[in-house]
């Protein structure tokens, strides 16, 4: 196992007459992208909270690079980048004194503080915002400048609680090429209902529901606890090609789900060494194959079996 970036151990926490966390235990490798699901009110904002010393937990322990939460954010600022649920953001101020300002909240030295807000400026396309005030921004603009100034350390840990709030298509594919640039650096624990995103960016996530993790891990291994296989849809030129496609079945972890006229449906699971195989064989025949379409298992369905729902 690599070394850890984040641990919640049995965390437990109440807020008022409700149990917001009950005995909280999941881990979080340094280096990885780990999305963290849940639905409405399952505790996911509770975690942040907690992981950003926001909130103190009633009882277990959490580490933050071998560290509890307080030290962490007190002596080592500049190593986090943190986007809340809802991003403090001054309406009286322009975007570049508000995010010099928390540059400087941070610990960056005056002198660093004008090329981190050119730098993140960039990142995010809205140098045209500099001048503007937060108050008079768009939504999705005002999304931009919070996410702006989670960059503005470099920092080792990203955390991001619904980060495409309010974005336009566009923006959340940059966002989405940014976090994978800076993931090849920083760890990322990001909190969305955007299960598209967390597919397509997460190596890990975990599963949260009424304050209680119900899985957390490989996204290869949530896969296999639910017993969701991948489908190939093989379209033939004609519907007698039964050998052919039976010869598959025979060789390969694979079953038969359907069959309409020249159109089959085989499911199963199939490594890379024997996927690189079987698409070998199928492409020696293009006499035969029409189209070959592989439908990888999808997390919603996932989700929606973790959860229950």
């Amino acid at each position: 196992m690599k070394p850890l970036a984040i641990e919640f151990k049995n965390v437990t926490k109440e807020l008022g007459s409700i149990k917001a966390l009950n005995k909280l235990s999941f881990k979080v490798e340094q280096g990885t992208c780990h999305g963290f699901l849940g639905p409405n009110g399952a505790g996911k904002s509770t975690t942040i909270k907690l992981l950003a010393n926001l909130l103190k937990p009633d009882s277990g322990e959490i580490e933050v690079f071998g560290k509890a939460p307080s030290e962490f954010v007190f002596h080592f600022a500049t190593r986090l980048g943190l986007l809340p649920e809802k991003a403090p953001l001054y309406p009286h101020f322009q975007v570049d004194s508000f995010l010099g300002f928390i540059a400087e909240i941070k610990g960056l030295k005056k002198k660093e503080i004008g090329k981190a807000v050119d730098k993140v400026l960039e990142l995010l396309k809205i140098g045209e915002l500099r001048r503007r005030l937060i108050g008079n921004l768009s939504r999705g603009n005002k999304q931009k400048v919070a996410l702006a100034q989670v960059f503005l350390t470099d920092p080792d840990l990203i955390v991001l609680d619904e980060p495409t709030v309010g974005l336009d298509p566009q923006s959340i594919v940059d966002l989405r090429t940014l976090l994978k640039k800076a993931n090849s650096k920083a760890t990322i624990f990001l909190s969305s209902h955007q299960l598209s995103e967390v597919e397509a960016l997460c190596d890990q996530m975990s599963f949260i529901n009424n304050g209680e993790i119900l899985f957390s891990g490989k996204t290869e291994d949530l896969m296999d606890k639910i017993g969701k296989k991948e489908r190939l849809e093989i379209k033939t030129v004609e519907a007698f090609e039964v050998g052919f496609v039976k010869n598959f079945l025979e060789k390969y972890p694979l079953e038969e789900i359907s069959r309409t006229h020249n159109l089959w449906v085989l499911e199963g699971k199939l490594d890379d060494r024997d996927k690189a195989k079987l698409m070998g064989e199928i492409t020696q025949r293009p006499e035969t194959v029409t189209s070959v379409y592989w439908h990888p298992p999808q997390l919603e369905e996932a989700y929606l079996k973790i959860l229950n729902l």
